[in-house]
């Protein structure tokens, strides 16, 4: 957006733009929101570290899922799941009957078994059932 100033010019007044500059805050809340998630996935690991090949990190900012592919060996499988949103979020499977909810700013564990296949998982809060916040788990032998 530009400001005009009047600036004197032989006795008249004439507009001149003044260019305005960026406001950093957008991409602070941005960045800060992005170093939460990671912070909040990286204490879940450290305090209930498992087997990479079964441990699934999933996390939500903007409304959208930080993946939308999940990939796991067949068995107990752990699922990290941090929300940066301020409203809550689910991860569901409904295939597996599987469901856990995170509130605005919370991060939460699962851990849940699972056969060889493919399976979608999506948000079950009424109105986030959009692209960003379904994707699919596949399981491999």
């Amino acid at each position: 957006m530009a400001v005009v100033q009047a600036q004197a010019q032989s006795g008249r007044f004439a507009p001149r733009r003044v260019r305005e500059r960026p406001r950093p805050l957008v991409l602070v809340a941005l960045i800060g929101g992005l170093v939460g998630l990671v912070a909040m996935i990286a204490f879940l690991l450290t305090a209930f570290g498992s087997s990479a090949d079964r441990e699934l990190l999933l996390g939500v900012s903007d409304l959208t899922y930080s993946t939308r592919s999940l990939r796991a060996q067949a068995g107990e499988l752990h699922l990290a799941f941090a929300n940066t949103d301020a409203v809550p979020h689910t991860f569901t499977i409904e295939a597996l009957d599987v469901e856990v909810e995170a509130g605005g700013g919370e991060a939460t564990r699962l851990t849940f078994t699972a056969r060889p296949g493919t399976y979608d998982f999506i948000c079950t809060i009424p109105g986030h059932d959009t692209p960003s916040m379904r994707g699919v788990l596949t399981v491999e032998p």
